[in-house]
C-alpha cells in the first residue's frame, strides 16, 4: 500500500469520530462536504456558506486574525501565507504574504485525521508549538516542506492555531526567523484577545447589575456560553452554588429534554425556553428567557438568561397577606443551604408528605409555606396548627372537628377540623413530636384512608390534602422511648428537609443582617441605617442558639436603638442567651442552698415558653400572669429566641 493509500485509509478509519465532532458543532458530516484527493493534500472543504457561518460563530478568531494582520503588516521577513484555523482544524483565514496562489485556502481542513501530520494539526492536538519537517509529513506533497503551528488560546481555552507551510529548501536562518516572528506575533495577538475579553466581561457585569431582579433568576453568559455571573435566585433554581457555576459552560447547569446544543438554540432564541437543571434530583422544569447582549458596533458579547420556576406561568400572586412566604423570600447563599433550597423546589410539585426538621428559629414554617405556594395546591388553603400549643384535651377536636352535640359546650352546628379546612390544600403540622400518643393512631388512619371522622360522628369525610410536618425534636429518639409511633413516622417522613442551624451557615449572616436592617430601617423611618464593622464581627462570632429568629430580634432591637450606625453597644447578645440549666450547677461549700428568686423566675418562664412552643398567651395563662407582664419579663431576660414567630 502506498503512503497516499495509507493516509487515505487512516483518514477513513477516523471519519466516524470526526463526524461526531462536526455534528456537535452543527456542521454536516463528511459526506456533506466537498472532498479533494490528488495533487494537494487530502482535505475536506467547507462550502462557501459553511465557511461564512463558521467565521461568524468564531468571532474571537476574526478579531485575532485582524490583530495578527496588523502586527505582521510591516515585517518583511514573513514572506509566506499565514494560516489561521479554528479548534477543529478548519482554515478560516489566510493572511496573504506571498504573490503565489497558495494551495491551502480558507475552508480546508488540516486536522491530523484528514491531512495527516502537519504543524497546525500537531499544535491543535498537543496544544503546544509544533514543527514538522520533510518526510515527517504523512502526505507526500509536503515531503519537501516545513510546516509550523502555534496554538491560539484565550483564558486556557483552545480557539485554534496559526502557522505557515514553507519550502524545506529555505535557509535555516530564514525559517528560524519566520518561526520566531510568527510565535511572538501570535502570543501578542492572544494577549490583545485577552484584553478584549476583560473589557467584554466588564460590559457583561454592567448588564448583569442593570438587569438584576431578585424575584427572578439571572445568568449572564459570554459569547462562548460560559457563565460569567449569577444571582442568588438562579443558584436556587439551578441547585448549584455560585462557585460551581462561574467559568463553567452553560450546558453543565441546564439542558434541554432532547439534549439540543445551546449554541444552536441561541442562534435564533424563542421568547421562552423550557429547560431542566442538570442538578435536579428528579425531572424539574424551569423557564429561561434568553436575550443577546451587544457591545460596540453591534458585536455580540454574550447573553442574559432570566430564569423562573415553570409553575410561575399560572401562579396567582398573593395579595400581600402577612405570613405568605415563597421561595423568593428565603435568603441564603451558603452552599449546602442552596442545595437544600433546590431540593425543596424540586419536590414542591410532588404529592409526597414532607417532614421538615431543624432547631427552633431556623424557618421551618417558611419552608412549609414556600412548598405550598410552589405546588399545584397553591390556590388551595394553607392551614397550620402547632401541636404543642393546643391543650391536650382539645387536640383531637381541633384536628378532626366534631359534630353538633358531641360534648358539653360543643358549638351549634359542630366544628370543621383542620383536616377538613385544609381540603384541596396543605396541612402543616408544626411540632409534630408533641402530638399526644393516643391521637397518633387516628392521624395514621387519616393518612392511610384520606378521610376524617369528626369527634362524635360516624360518617367519614373524604379529604384531599398534602401533609407537611415539622419538629425540632429527634423523632427516632422519641420512637425508642415509645413516645412516637414508628409507622406514623415513616408515613410523615417520605421526604426529609433538614434546615441547618445558623451556626452552620455563618456565611449567610451578612446577607440576613442586611435584609433585616433594610426592613426595619424602612419601618422605623431611619433611611441609611447600617451596621458597623465591629458589630458585624460580633454578629459573626456569636453562636446563635435561637437561629434566624434570634438574629432578627437582635437586629430589630438594634434598629430601634441606633441612629445612623449599629455598633456593638446596640446588640443585646454580649452575655449570650440564658442557660437552660441556671441554678442547677453542682454546689460548692460557699454556694447558697436557695437559688436567687430571679433565677427561679427565669427557669419557670423558659419552661413555660418551651412547653407552649413560644406562644405568649398560653405561657402567660400557665404562669398566671398577664401577657404584658410576661412580655416585659421576656425583654428583661432577653428571651426573644423562645418566643414563637413565623418560621
Amino acid at each position: 500500500m502506498t503512503t497516499m493509500a495509507k493516509t487515505i485509509g487512516s483518514n477513513m478509519d477516523n471519519r466516524h469520530d470526526l463526524d461526531q465532532q462536526l455534528t456537535r458543532d452543527g456542521l454536516p458530516q463528511l459526506a456533506g462536504l466537498e472532498q479533494e484527493v490528488g495533487s494537494s493534500p487530502y482535505t475536506i472543504r467547507l462550502s462557501s456558506s459553511q465557511l461564512v457561518t463558521r467565521q461568524r460563530e468564531r468571532g474571537d478568531l476574526e478579531y485575532f486574525a485582524g490583530c495578527l494582520r496588523d502586527i505582521l503588516q510591516a515585517n518583511l521577513s514573513v514572506d509566506h501565507d499565514i494560516l489561521i484555523s479554528d479548534e477543529r482544524g478548519f482554515v478560516l483565514y489566510v493572511i496573504k504574504r506571498s504573490s503565489s496562489n497558495g494551495v491551502i485556502q480558507p475552508g480546508c481542513h488540516l486536522s491530523l485525521e484528514t491531512a495527516g501530520s502537519n504543524g497546525i494539526g500537531m499544535a491543535l492536538r498537543h496544544r503546544q508549538v509544533a514543527k514538522v519537517t520533510g518526510r515527517e509529513h504523512l502526505h507526500p506533497v509536503w515531503h519537501e516542506s516545513i510546516s509550523f503551528g502555534v496554538p491560539v488560546t484565550r483564558g486556557g481555552r483552545l480557539l485554534g492555531a496559526a502557522g505557515f507551510i514553507t519550502s524545506a529548501h529555505s535557509s535555516e536562518l530564514h525559517t528560524s526567523v519566520m518561526e520566531n516572528i510568527v510565535l511572538t506575533s501570535t502570543q501578542a495577538a492572544c494577549k490583545m484577545l485577552e484584553a478584549r475579553k476583560t473589557v467584554d466581561e466588564l460590559h457583561l457585569l454592567k448588564e448583569f447589575f442593570r438587569r438584576l431582579d431578585n424575584k427572578l433568576g439571572l445568568v449572564v453568559l459570554d459569547a462562548d456560553l460560559v457563565v460569567v455571573q449569577v444571582n442568588r435566585e438562579a443558584e436556587t433554581l439551578l441547585g448549584m452554588p455560585k462557585e460551581e457555576l462561574l467559568t463553567q459552560p452553560l450546558d453543565r447547569a441546564l439542558r434541554f429534554e432532547d439534549n439540543s446544543p445551546w449554541s444552536a438554540i441561541l442562534s435564533a432564541p424563542p421568547a421562552n425556553l423550557e429547560v431542566t437543571p442538570v442538578a435536579a434530583a428528579q425531572t424539574m422544569k424551569i423557564l429561561a428567557r434568553p436575550e443577546p447582549l451587544y457591545a460596540e458596533h453591534g458585536r455580540l458579547v454574550g447573553y442574559s438568561l432570566l430564569l423562573s420556576a415553570s409553575e410561575s406561568k399560572n401562579r396567582k400572586y398573593h395579595d400581600g397577606k402577612p405570613g405568605h412566604y415563597e421561595f423568593s423570600d428565603i435568603i441564603g447563599q451558603n452552599r449546602e443551604f442552596v442545595r437544600l433550597l433546590h431540593l425543596a423546589r424540586t419536590i414542591a410539585g410532588s404529592p409526597s408528605n414532607v417532614l421538615i426538621t431543624g432547631e427552633s428559629g431556623t424557618g421551618k414554617e417558611l419552608f412549609a409555606q414556600a412548598l405550598h405556594y410552589a405546588s399545584y395546591r397553591r390556590d388551595g388553603p394553607f392551614v397550620a396548627i402547632n401541636c404543642a400549643a393546643i391543650p391536650r384535651e382539645l387536640t383531637e377536636s381541633e384536628l378532626f372537628g366534631y359534630v353538633e352535640g358531641a360534648f358539653t359546650g360543643a358549638r351549634r352546628g359542630g366544628l370543621r377540623g383542620k383536616f377538613v379546612q385544609a381540603d384541596g390544600g396543605t396541612l402543616f403540622l408544626d411540632e409534630i413530636g408533641d402530638m399526644p400518643l393516643e391521637l397518633q393512631p387516628k392521624l395514621l388512619r387519616v393518612l392511610q384512608e384520606r378521610a376524617v371522622t369528626p369527634v362524635g360522628g360516624n360518617k367519614a369525610v373524604p379529604v384531599d390534602i398534602r401533609i407537611i410536618s415539622a419538629t425540632n425534636q429527634n423523632l427516632e429518639d422519641l420512637i425508642a422511648e415509645n413516645k412516637f409511633r414508628a409507622d406514623l413516622y415513616y408515613r410523615l417522613n417520605v421526604v426529609n428537609l433538614r434546615i441547618p442551624p445558623l451556626r452552620e451557615r455563618k456565611d449567610d449572616i451578612p446577607l440576613l443582617v442586611q435584609f433585616f436592617v433594610n426592613n426595619y430601617s424602612r419601618c422605623l423611618h431611619k433611611p441609611g441605617l447600617r451596621v458597623g464593622p465591629e458589630a458585624m464581627q460580633c454578629l459573626m462570632d456569636y453562636n446563635w442558639p435561637g437561629n434566624v429568629r434570634e438574629l432578627e430580634n437582635v437586629i430589630e432591637t438594634a434598629c430601634h436603638l441606633a441612629e445612623e450606625v449599629i455598633t456593638v453597644e446596640h446588640l443585646c447578645i454580649n452575655a449570650g442567651p440564658p442557660s437552660r440549666s441556671v441554678g442547677t450547677e453542682p454546689r460548692g461549700p460557699d454556694t447558697p442552698v436557695i437559688a436567687p428568686l430571679e433565677e427561679i423566675e427565669l427557669q419557670h418562664i423558659i419552661k413555660a415558653l418551651e412547653q407552649f412552643a413560644g406562644n405568649i398567651s398560653h405561657a402567660a395563662n400557665a404562669l398566671k400572669i398577664g401577657r404584658t407582664t410576661l412580655y416585659r419579663k421576656i425583654k428583661k431576660y432577653n428571651l426573644f429566641s423562645y418566643v414563637k414567630q413565623s418560621g
